[in-house]
């Protein structure tokens, strides 16, 4: 669990396997309350918890800074998941312009895989945070490559938002074991 200051919002793994955590980068330290980095050994997995910053926080750096680190793990077992509060444009809401859009769009050339895609494809529509005006999908899970062979689904329940239990949806994403290479 993150301490974040005053009333930001933080972040909360849970896991019935052991947790290892990795420390961030000096890019990344300033954000520990945005951003966690967890090993998950019995999955051979490292995970990347975001919850990434809105307008009036220091967004280009946390972008910056978590897109270079991350490209830099491309190579390892990856899952990157949580409230990006950002989104692609014309594909994760109505809205004419999503917070960050142009940082987001460059996870793929990162090296990563948006996996809620990869399983209900480009058409797809769904939201998991309602604004005042527009929907948006703005939860979600990203794996590098051996990630994202592992991925058996990826979907939302939007029960949790529906039922006012949280202002979001809830995301699962299923994985296979490791493939043997």
């Amino acid at each position: 669990v993150t301490e974040p200051p005053g009333r930001f919002g933080g972040i909360a793994i849970a896991s019935r396997h052991a947790l290892e955590p990795r420390p961030l980068s000096a890019e990344m330290a300033p954000f520990a309350f945005r951003y966690q980095a967890v090993g998950v050994a019995a999955l051979n997995l490292e995970l990347r918890s975001v919850y990434a910053p809105l307008h009036q926080d220091p967004y280009r750096e946390f972008w910056s800074s978590m897109l270079r680190d991350l490209a830099a793990e491309s190579h390892e077992p990856v899952l990157v998941c949580g409230d990006f509060n950002a989104g692609a444009r014309g594909l994760d809401s109505p809205a004419p312009d999503v917070f960050c859009a142009t940082y987001f769009s460059q996870l793929p050339a990162s090296g990563y895989k948006d996996l809620w895609r990869e399983v209900h494809g480009l058409e797809a529509r769904e939201h998991t945070w309602h604004g005042r005006t527009y929907p948006y999908r703005l939860d979600h899970a990203f794996g590098s490559a051996s990630v994202a062979e592992r991925l058996r689904g990826c979907v939302y329940d939007h029960g949790v938002r529906e039922r006012k239990l949280s202002d979001h949806s809830l995301l699962s994403i299923e994985l296979g074991a490791p493939l043997v290479g």
